[in-house]
Protein backbone atom coordinates (compact mmCIF):
# COMPACT_ATOMS: atom_id res chain seq x y z
CA UNK A 1 0.00 0.00 0.00
CA UNK A 2 2.49 2.04 0.77
CA UNK A 3 4.34 1.55 -2.53
CA UNK A 4 1.32 2.34 -4.24
CA UNK A 5 0.97 5.68 -2.09
CA UNK A 6 4.48 6.47 -3.72
CA UNK A 7 4.03 5.80 -6.83
CA UNK A 8 0.93 7.46 -7.12
CA UNK A 9 2.77 10.53 -5.71
CA UNK A 10 5.71 10.00 -8.26
CA UNK A 11 3.07 10.04 -11.25
CA UNK A 12 0.45 12.08 -10.50
CA UNK A 13 0.99 14.56 -7.30
CA UNK A 14 4.83 15.56 -8.57
CA UNK A 15 4.09 16.06 -12.09
CA UNK A 16 0.90 17.99 -10.75
CA UNK A 17 2.94 20.56 -8.71
CA UNK A 18 5.54 21.32 -11.50
CA UNK A 19 2.35 21.97 -13.35
CA UNK A 20 1.51 24.53 -10.98
CA UNK A 21 4.80 26.42 -10.75
CA UNK A 22 4.41 26.47 -14.54
CA UNK A 23 1.22 28.74 -14.47
CA UNK A 24 2.48 30.80 -11.64
CA UNK A 25 6.36 31.39 -13.76
CA UNK A 26 4.11 32.71 -16.85
CA UNK A 27 1.51 34.68 -14.49
CA UNK A 28 4.81 36.42 -12.75
CA UNK A 29 6.08 37.21 -16.87
CA UNK A 30 2.68 38.23 -17.69
CA UNK A 31 2.44 40.88 -14.76
CA UNK A 32 6.21 41.72 -15.58
CA UNK A 33 5.49 42.57 -19.03
CA UNK A 34 1.96 45.02 -18.05
CA UNK A 35 4.48 46.68 -14.97
CA UNK A 36 6.67 47.23 -18.54
CA UNK A 37 4.56 48.60 -21.22
CA UNK A 38 2.90 50.91 -18.51
CA UNK A 39 5.64 52.61 -17.94
CA UNK A 40 6.02 52.89 -21.50
CA UNK A 41 2.87 54.42 -21.80
CA UNK A 42 3.47 57.45 -19.10
CA UNK A 43 6.47 58.62 -20.87
CA UNK A 44 5.43 61.97 -22.77
CA UNK A 45 7.64 63.49 -25.42
CA UNK A 46 8.00 66.84 -24.78
CA UNK A 47 8.77 69.17 -28.67
CA UNK A 48 10.49 72.20 -27.35
CA UNK A 49 9.38 74.63 -29.62
CA UNK A 50 10.21 78.42 -28.87
CA UNK A 51 7.65 81.10 -29.54
CA UNK A 52 7.57 84.71 -29.21
CA UNK A 53 5.25 85.88 -27.30
CA UNK A 54 3.99 89.79 -26.20
CA UNK A 55 5.56 90.24 -22.70
CA UNK A 56 3.18 90.26 -19.58
CA UNK A 57 2.06 92.06 -16.85
CA UNK A 58 4.45 90.58 -13.63
CA UNK A 59 3.01 90.82 -9.87
CA UNK A 60 5.80 91.96 -8.02
CA UNK A 61 6.27 90.98 -3.86
CA UNK A 62 4.73 93.63 -3.28
CA UNK A 63 1.22 92.60 -5.37
CA UNK A 64 1.32 95.37 -7.29
CA UNK A 65 1.51 95.59 -11.17
CA UNK A 66 4.86 95.59 -12.50
CA UNK A 67 4.68 96.71 -16.30
CA UNK A 68 5.71 94.37 -19.00
CA UNK A 69 9.04 95.67 -20.45
CA UNK A 70 8.65 96.82 -23.90
CA UNK A 71 10.41 94.97 -26.84
CA UNK A 72 13.56 97.24 -27.59
CA UNK A 73 13.40 98.49 -31.60
CA UNK A 74 16.16 99.92 -33.63
CA UNK A 75 15.22 102.77 -35.61
CA UNK A 76 16.62 103.65 -38.92
CA UNK A 77 18.50 106.92 -38.87
CA UNK A 78 17.29 109.27 -41.02
CA UNK A 79 17.99 112.64 -42.50
CA UNK A 80 16.15 115.46 -41.39
CA UNK A 81 13.22 116.90 -44.34
CA UNK A 82 14.32 120.31 -44.62
CA UNK A 83 11.29 122.49 -45.89
CA UNK A 84 12.62 125.27 -48.98
CA UNK A 85 10.54 127.67 -50.18
CA UNK A 86 9.26 127.54 -53.54
CA UNK A 87 10.42 129.73 -56.47
CA UNK A 88 8.15 131.15 -58.60
CA UNK A 89 8.61 129.92 -62.36
CA UNK A 90 9.53 132.76 -64.17
CA UNK A 91 6.35 133.04 -67.11
CA UNK A 92 6.68 135.88 -69.48
CA UNK A 93 3.73 137.87 -68.64
CA UNK A 94 1.35 137.71 -72.41
CA UNK A 95 -0.46 140.56 -73.29
CA UNK A 96 -4.35 139.36 -73.06
CA UNK A 97 -7.26 141.07 -75.04
CA UNK A 98 -9.98 142.18 -73.03
CA UNK A 99 -13.00 143.83 -73.98
CA UNK A 100 -11.94 146.92 -74.41
CA UNK A 101 -7.95 147.16 -75.74
CA UNK A 102 -4.88 144.77 -75.27
CA UNK A 103 -2.84 144.45 -71.60
CA UNK A 104 0.36 146.39 -71.36
CA UNK A 105 2.73 147.12 -68.94
CA UNK A 106 2.53 150.56 -67.33
CA UNK A 107 5.25 150.30 -64.26
CA UNK A 108 7.93 147.81 -63.22
CA UNK A 109 10.33 148.37 -59.89
CA UNK A 110 12.46 145.89 -58.15
CA UNK A 111 15.08 148.29 -56.65
CA UNK A 112 17.63 145.76 -58.62
CA UNK A 113 19.70 149.24 -59.79
CA UNK A 114 21.73 149.27 -56.51
CA UNK A 115 21.87 149.16 -52.61
CA UNK A 116 22.17 151.98 -49.97
CA UNK A 117 19.93 155.41 -48.75
CA UNK A 118 21.50 157.38 -51.78
CA UNK A 119 18.66 158.29 -54.61
CA UNK A 120 19.82 156.22 -56.83
CA UNK A 121 19.41 153.46 -54.75
CA UNK A 122 15.87 154.68 -53.28
CA UNK A 123 14.62 155.67 -56.56
CA UNK A 124 15.69 152.42 -58.82
CA UNK A 125 17.62 154.44 -61.07
CA UNK A 126 14.87 157.35 -61.14
CA UNK A 127 12.17 154.92 -61.53
CA UNK A 128 10.92 156.40 -58.83
CA UNK A 129 9.32 160.29 -58.26
CA UNK A 130 9.33 161.29 -54.89
CA UNK A 131 11.45 159.45 -52.87
CA UNK A 132 11.22 158.28 -49.13
CA UNK A 133 14.33 160.51 -47.55
CA UNK A 134 14.56 157.45 -44.82
CA UNK A 135 13.44 154.75 -46.99
CA UNK A 136 16.59 152.33 -48.14
CA UNK A 137 17.59 149.72 -50.64
CA UNK A 138 18.89 146.52 -49.12
CA UNK A 139 20.19 143.21 -50.14
CA UNK A 140 17.27 140.65 -50.56
CA UNK A 141 19.56 137.66 -49.15
CA UNK A 142 18.36 135.97 -45.22
CA UNK A 143 15.02 138.59 -45.44
CA UNK A 144 12.71 135.08 -46.42
CA UNK A 145 11.62 136.51 -49.53
CA UNK A 146 11.49 133.43 -51.83
CA UNK A 147 11.86 135.42 -55.40
CA UNK A 148 14.73 135.78 -57.49
CA UNK A 149 15.14 139.39 -56.64
CA UNK A 150 18.11 141.02 -55.38
CA UNK A 151 16.78 143.88 -53.10
CA UNK A 152 14.05 145.18 -51.44
CA UNK A 153 12.94 148.24 -49.63
CA UNK A 154 13.18 149.20 -46.25
CA UNK A 155 11.04 151.79 -44.59
CA UNK A 156 12.28 152.54 -41.19
CA UNK A 157 9.69 153.58 -38.70
CA UNK A 158 10.25 157.45 -39.03
CA UNK A 159 9.06 160.84 -40.80
CA UNK A 160 8.95 160.45 -44.91
CA UNK A 161 8.97 156.71 -45.75
CA UNK A 162 7.00 157.39 -49.00
CA UNK A 163 7.88 156.68 -52.74
CA UNK A 164 5.74 157.84 -54.97
CA UNK A 165 5.85 157.35 -58.97
CA UNK A 166 3.39 160.35 -60.73
CA UNK A 167 3.19 160.63 -64.35
CA UNK A 168 1.62 157.64 -65.32
CA UNK A 169 -1.35 157.56 -67.67
CA UNK A 170 -4.22 157.71 -66.59
CA UNK A 171 -6.80 154.88 -66.73
CA UNK A 172 -9.33 154.64 -68.76
CA UNK A 173 -12.94 154.17 -68.00
CA UNK A 174 -13.83 149.89 -68.58
CA UNK A 175 -10.23 149.11 -68.49
CA UNK A 176 -8.60 147.78 -65.34
CA UNK A 177 -5.46 148.49 -63.93
CA UNK A 178 -3.78 145.99 -61.91
CA UNK A 179 -1.19 146.64 -58.95
CA UNK A 180 1.01 143.89 -57.83
CA UNK A 181 3.76 143.79 -54.76
CA UNK A 182 5.17 142.12 -52.02
CA UNK A 183 5.06 143.06 -48.28
CA UNK A 184 6.30 142.53 -44.82
CA UNK A 185 5.28 144.12 -42.00
CA UNK A 186 7.16 144.84 -39.28
CA UNK A 187 5.41 147.62 -36.98
CA UNK A 188 6.14 147.28 -33.31
CA UNK A 189 2.80 147.16 -30.79
CA UNK A 190 1.02 149.02 -29.66
CA UNK A 191 1.58 152.12 -31.29
CA UNK A 192 -0.92 155.44 -30.63
CA UNK A 193 -1.44 155.70 -34.55
CA UNK A 194 -2.80 152.65 -35.44
CA UNK A 195 -3.89 153.22 -38.69
CA UNK A 196 -1.37 153.48 -41.67
CA UNK A 197 -2.36 153.22 -45.58
CA UNK A 198 0.59 152.10 -47.04
CA UNK A 199 -0.12 152.00 -50.89
CA UNK A 200 -2.86 154.38 -52.11
CA UNK A 201 -3.18 156.06 -56.00
CA UNK A 202 -3.11 160.13 -56.22
CA UNK A 203 -0.69 162.44 -55.89
CA UNK A 204 -1.01 163.60 -52.26
CA UNK A 205 -3.49 162.32 -49.13
CA UNK A 206 -6.24 164.66 -50.23
CA UNK A 207 -6.47 163.44 -53.98
CA UNK A 208 -6.68 159.66 -53.48
CA UNK A 209 -9.36 157.70 -54.05
CA UNK A 210 -8.66 154.53 -52.47
CA UNK A 211 -6.12 152.94 -50.35
CA UNK A 212 -4.79 149.85 -48.86
CA UNK A 213 -4.34 149.68 -44.94
CA UNK A 214 -2.95 148.26 -41.96
CA UNK A 215 -4.50 148.48 -38.69
CA UNK A 216 -2.15 147.75 -35.60
CA UNK A 217 -4.87 146.87 -33.57
CA UNK A 218 -4.14 143.04 -33.18
CA UNK A 219 -1.11 142.00 -31.57
CA UNK A 220 2.55 142.16 -31.17
CA UNK A 221 2.45 139.43 -33.68
CA UNK A 222 -0.33 140.01 -36.38
CA UNK A 223 -1.81 143.03 -38.83
CA UNK A 224 -5.25 143.83 -40.02
CA UNK A 225 -5.28 144.15 -43.56
CA UNK A 226 -7.92 146.18 -45.42
CA UNK A 227 -9.13 148.20 -48.46
CA UNK A 228 -10.85 151.83 -48.35
CA UNK A 229 -12.37 153.84 -50.99
CA UNK A 230 -12.14 157.54 -50.41
CA UNK A 231 -16.48 157.18 -49.76
CA UNK A 232 -19.27 154.95 -51.16
CA UNK A 233 -22.53 155.84 -52.50
CA UNK A 234 -24.64 153.05 -51.08
CA UNK A 235 -23.82 154.91 -47.41
CA UNK A 236 -21.80 151.42 -46.14
CA UNK A 237 -18.48 151.65 -44.19
CA UNK A 238 -15.39 152.88 -45.84
CA UNK A 239 -13.33 150.09 -44.33
CA UNK A 240 -13.39 146.70 -45.69
CA UNK A 241 -11.06 144.09 -43.63
CA UNK A 242 -9.55 141.11 -44.59
CA UNK A 243 -8.48 138.24 -42.54
CA UNK A 244 -5.27 139.23 -40.14
CA UNK A 245 -1.81 138.73 -41.30
CA UNK A 246 1.34 137.62 -39.30
CA UNK A 247 3.74 140.37 -38.85
CA UNK A 248 7.55 139.64 -40.06
CA UNK A 249 5.79 137.41 -43.01
CA UNK A 250 6.14 138.31 -46.40
CA UNK A 251 2.98 138.20 -48.51
CA UNK A 252 2.32 138.77 -52.04
CA UNK A 253 -0.86 141.19 -52.54
CA UNK A 254 -2.69 141.94 -56.01
CA UNK A 255 -5.54 144.24 -56.48
CA UNK A 256 -7.55 145.52 -59.35
CA UNK A 257 -9.21 148.44 -60.15
CA UNK A 258 -11.97 149.19 -62.89
CA UNK A 259 -13.57 152.68 -63.48
CA UNK A 260 -17.01 152.08 -64.09
CA UNK A 261 -17.96 156.19 -64.97
CA UNK A 262 -14.94 158.50 -64.40
CA UNK A 263 -16.16 158.99 -60.94
CA UNK A 264 -17.38 155.31 -59.87
CA UNK A 265 -14.92 152.27 -59.65
CA UNK A 266 -14.63 148.61 -58.45
CA UNK A 267 -11.83 146.72 -56.27
CA UNK A 268 -10.79 143.60 -56.32
CA UNK A 269 -7.93 141.92 -54.27
CA UNK A 270 -5.88 139.10 -53.82
CA UNK A 271 -3.54 137.88 -50.94
CA UNK A 272 -0.91 134.98 -51.45
CA UNK A 273 1.77 133.92 -49.15
CA UNK A 274 5.34 134.70 -50.47
CA UNK A 275 5.33 131.59 -53.06
CA UNK A 276 2.82 132.51 -54.33
CA UNK A 277 -0.11 130.46 -53.04
CA UNK A 278 -3.23 132.17 -52.90
CA UNK A 279 -4.53 132.83 -49.30
CA UNK A 280 -7.55 135.39 -49.18
CA UNK A 281 -9.42 137.29 -52.21
CA UNK A 282 -12.33 139.74 -52.54
CA UNK A 283 -14.69 137.15 -50.51
CA UNK A 284 -12.70 137.25 -47.38
CA UNK A 285 -13.00 141.26 -47.13
CA UNK A 286 -15.72 141.93 -45.46
CA UNK A 287 -17.66 145.71 -44.46
CA UNK A 288 -16.44 146.76 -40.85
CA UNK A 289 -20.11 147.22 -40.20
CA UNK A 290 -22.77 144.89 -42.28
CA UNK A 291 -24.02 147.28 -45.27
CA UNK A 292 -26.04 145.28 -47.03
CA UNK A 293 -23.24 143.12 -48.89
CA UNK A 294 -21.44 140.39 -47.08
CA UNK A 295 -18.13 140.83 -48.74
CA UNK A 296 -16.21 142.89 -50.93
CA UNK A 297 -16.91 140.68 -53.90
CA UNK A 298 -20.88 140.90 -53.49
CA UNK A 299 -20.95 144.34 -52.83
CA UNK A 300 -18.88 144.62 -56.47
CA UNK A 301 -21.54 142.64 -57.91
CA UNK A 302 -24.35 145.34 -57.56
CA UNK A 303 -22.51 148.46 -56.48
CA UNK A 304 -19.95 150.90 -57.25
CA UNK A 305 -17.50 153.21 -54.73
CA UNK A 306 -17.50 156.64 -55.09
CA UNK A 307 -14.01 158.39 -56.22
CA UNK A 308 -12.27 161.74 -54.69
CA UNK A 309 -14.44 164.28 -56.13
CA UNK A 310 -11.81 166.12 -56.54
CA UNK A 311 -10.43 164.30 -59.48
CA UNK A 312 -12.37 161.28 -59.97
CA UNK A 313 -10.26 158.69 -62.70
CA UNK A 314 -7.29 161.34 -63.53
CA UNK A 315 -6.16 160.30 -59.89
CA UNK A 316 -5.07 157.49 -61.11
CA UNK A 317 -1.52 158.70 -62.54
CA UNK A 318 -0.15 158.35 -59.42
CA UNK A 319 1.23 155.25 -56.95
CA UNK A 320 2.49 155.41 -53.54
CA UNK A 321 4.05 152.93 -51.21
CA UNK A 322 6.27 153.00 -48.33
CA UNK A 323 4.11 154.31 -44.98
CA UNK A 324 2.45 157.65 -46.16
CA UNK A 325 2.35 158.34 -42.52
CA UNK A 326 4.60 160.35 -40.28
CA UNK A 327 5.42 158.43 -37.00
CA UNK A 328 8.24 157.83 -35.44
CA UNK A 329 7.17 155.64 -33.61
CA UNK A 330 7.09 153.09 -35.93
CA UNK A 331 10.82 152.48 -35.47
CA UNK A 332 12.68 151.04 -36.37
CA UNK A 333 11.32 149.45 -39.29
CA UNK A 334 7.73 149.69 -40.32
CA UNK A 335 8.37 147.05 -43.07
CA UNK A 336 9.80 146.27 -46.50
CA UNK A 337 8.47 146.30 -49.50
CA UNK A 338 9.63 144.73 -52.81
CA UNK A 339 8.86 143.75 -56.56
CA UNK A 340 6.40 146.38 -58.07
CA UNK A 341 3.98 146.52 -60.99
CA UNK A 342 1.35 148.04 -62.33
CA UNK A 343 -0.38 146.78 -65.63
CA UNK A 344 -3.45 148.10 -67.59
CA UNK A 345 -5.70 145.99 -69.46
CA UNK A 346 -6.37 142.50 -67.95
CA UNK A 347 -10.02 140.60 -67.28
CA UNK A 348 -12.11 141.47 -64.76
CA UNK A 349 -11.11 139.74 -61.18
CA UNK A 350 -7.75 138.69 -62.34
CA UNK A 351 -4.68 139.62 -61.17
CA UNK A 352 -0.64 139.67 -61.92
CA UNK A 353 0.55 137.49 -59.76
CA UNK A 354 4.17 136.12 -58.88
CA UNK A 355 7.38 138.15 -59.50
CA UNK A 356 8.72 136.56 -63.25
CA UNK A 357 4.72 137.21 -64.42
CA UNK A 358 4.87 140.39 -65.91
CA UNK A 359 7.38 141.02 -69.16
CA UNK A 360 11.20 142.68 -67.83
CA UNK A 361 11.18 141.09 -64.55
CA UNK A 362 14.38 138.67 -64.25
Amino acid sequence: MTDQIRKLFLFLIIPIIFLFIGFYARDLNLLSEKAGSTKEAGVVKLEVTTKETAPTAKTGTDSTTVPPTPAKTTKKATAPVVSTPAVPTPVVFTPVTSGTGASKVVFLSDWSNSTGTGQSAVGDGGKWSILGNVNEVIENEGLGLPIRVENVLRIPGATGGTNRKSGMPPMTVGVARNYRLYFRNDMPFPTSDTQTHPFQDGNAGSQINWAVIFHNTVSANQIKIGFTPYTQSSGCTTYWYGPNLNKGTWYLLDWQIIYRTTTTLNAYIRVSDASGNVLYDSDDFVPEAYCGSSSLATFNSNNTFTANPGGGISRSDGLNIGTNDNMPEFAPTYGHQAAVAVVDGLPQGTFIGPYGSVAGEN
